[in-house]
């Protein structure tokens, strides 16, 4: 199956960050900066890495070819954001992933043509907060560092069958835990505010519906493979 091609621009720490973990998922990445040692730090982990001026229309139309995801890494550079943004709405970059400093950054941001918005000091803050909050020690929280739970929309292959959960596991070491099938939002509605819905548990037979968006469970590159894997 053809993988998925993600494009990362700017190579501050969260842009290698997120190249460093496409990479050990086995996406197909390619990388921009206007920085050439910045370039040079990540070309050993992604498919290509180019020097250049991302805010450049021409250049971006060339690295945006065939992209199936974008993501703009910029941090304070919010004009350049909001440039990169707009231009790969044009060029009919399906998903674009942007990094915000602020609630009204992500607003422009997402006006503009991002499908989903990262700010970063907010997500941790979030993890941080839960991780006080939540009476375990700290060798359980050190034991489940690598894993995470990920919303999946199901793969189109999957729908009308048994989802094999024990192969699952054994096969690309990802677990699924739950189902769920998001609620249709109001019109105008932004889609961070539709419902999901409930999360039912995930049984051995349960038959994926198209529509379905399955909970998994594991390493972040474990499940990043496994997603890859069922690109179409």
């Amino acid at each position: 199956m053809k993988k998925k091609k993600v494009l990362v621009i700017c190579l501050n720490e969260f842009g290698a960050a997120i190249v460093s973990a496409l990479w050990d998922g086995g996406a197909e990445t390619v990388a921009v900066d206007a920085d050439a040692a910045a370039v040079e730090e990540v070309k050993d982990r992604c498919d290509a890495a180019f020097v250049g001026d991302a805010t450049d229309f021409e250049v971006l139309k060339g690295l945006a070819a065939d992209v199936d995801t974008a993501v703009v890494a910029f941090g304070e550079e919010f004009e350049a954001s909001v440039l990169v943004v707009a231009q790969l709405r044009k060029l009919g970059v399906k998903e674009i992933v942007a990094r915000a400093t602020t609630p009204t950054r992500a607003d422009v941001l997402r006006a503009v043509g991002a499908t989903r918005i990262v700010q970063l000091e907010r997500e941790m803050a979030v993890h941080v907060a839960a991780d006080i909050a939540t009476p375990v020690s700290s060798e359980v929280l050190d034991l489940a560092g690598d894993q995470r739970v990920q919303p999946w929309p199901a793969g189109r292959d999957l729908v009308g069958k048994a989802l094999d959960v024990d192969g699952l596991r054994k096969r690309h070491s990802v677990a699924v835990i739950g189902w769920y099938r998001p609620a249709a939002g109001k019109s105008g509605e932004k889609p961070e505010a539709k419902a999901k819905g409930t999360i039912e548990p995930m049984s051995a037979d349960y038959v994926v519906r198209e529509g379905d968006v399955l909970m998994l469970v594991g390493e972040m590159a474990a499940i990043l493979r496994f997603v890859n894997s069922m690109q179409g």
